[in-house]
């Protein structure tokens, strides 16, 4: 039993892999771009998490900002990861068409 669990996780990894680089491949045939609200998200998403840690009171300087770089970058992660950039791409299209 354990052997098939180690195989469908093989399986899951190889799968997950294949769909990031199909999405990042995507992104960059756009042109890397990002739609104007997912950088103030981004930008906002960097404002909490620079107060969370300075609540925390454990990170100081450089550390502090750069552990607050991480919420903005797994958000741009999970938008390119999950196919926003092509959705929001296809919606501006739309959008011109009209």
């Amino acid at each position: 039993m354990e052997a098939i669990n180690d195989l469908w996780s093989v399986v899951g990894s190889i799968v997950a892999i294949l769909l990031l680089g199909y999405f990042f491949r995507a992104w960059a045939k756009r042109g890397g771009w990002f739609p104007r609200y997912f950088h103030v998200l981004a930008f906002a998403l960097y404002g909490l998490g620079f107060l969370a840690l300075r609540s925390l009171g454990n990170a100081r300087g450089l550390t502090l900002l750069a552990a607050s770089l991480l919420f903005p970058a797994i958000a741009y992660f999970l938008f390119i990861a999950l196919g926003g950039v092509e959705a929001a791409a296809e919606a501006r299209e739309r959008k011109r068409i009209l």
